[in-house]
């Protein structure tokens, strides 16, 4: 229970960065000569893929020293907008709880090609990992992922259903373990790593394909 609670907190903070809140207090960080998406998140309690949007960033692991970029941090926003999760994972609470713990341990690793560990991951190769260390195997690619699972409706989806884009190739091409809220959890080749993104995030939104339940 302690995981997950862990989990889901982290998952609240990058729901409520990535919404458009208006008392969120906004500020500026000028790039330094090694810092990242990632890193700047990291300093300022957002998620990587919330600067991206929010500073329209074409390639969001193109940065040059002295670019400005906003922050728009909700650290302090009052108790009362901290809003629980409420949907339940798609095979039960403790389920639920060992998958997020886990998927969140490799936040930050980097995306490799056919890469199924956590000297790298692949969008599949990730999902496959993650779902092993909670006792389900599932086939390798995405477009197999797609095929063999059971199809789930969009306002039906659960914490652990599997969300598939249709986005280098026609088909299921990129898939992300979705974790509530409207966020899923992937390895992205456009972030580098992985990471958590919106479902509303406007490459995502119109390339989602749908989702499937194992």
């Amino acid at each position: 229970m302690r995981q997950f609670l862990i989990a889901v907190g982290i998952l609240i903070t990058t729901t409520l960065a990535l919404a458009p809140l208006a008392n969120a207090a906004e500020q500026t960080h000028v790039v330094k000569g090694r810092d990242t998406l990632s890193s700047i998140g990291r300093q300022h309690g957002v998620s990587a893929a919330s600067l991206a949007a929010l500073n329209s960033l074409a390639n969001p692991d193109r940065l040059y020293p002295g670019q400005r970029l906003t922050i728009r941090s909700t650290t302090n926003l009052p108790p009362n907008r901290r809003i629980a999760a409420s949907t339940e994972p798609s095979r039960g609470q403790k389920w639920g709880s060992a998958m997020l713990a886990s998927a969140f341990r490799y936040m930050g690793v980097r995306f490799v090609w056919g890469g199924m560990s956590p000297r790298g991951f692949d969008c599949s190769g990730f999902i496959g990992f993650v779902m092993r260390s909670v006792g389900v195997m599932l086939p390798r690619t995405a477009a197999e992922l797609y095929v063999s699972g059971r199809p789930v409706p969009t306002d039906e989806l659960r914490v652990g259903d599997i969300v598939f884009f249709e986005t280098t190739r026609p088909g299921p091409s990129h898939a992300g373990i979705y974790i509530g809220k409207d966020q899923f959890i992937h390895s992205s080749s456009g972030f580098g790593r992985v990471t958590v993104t919106s479902m509303d995030y406007p490459y995502y939104r119109p390339r989602y394909l749908g989702a499937r339940r194992f």
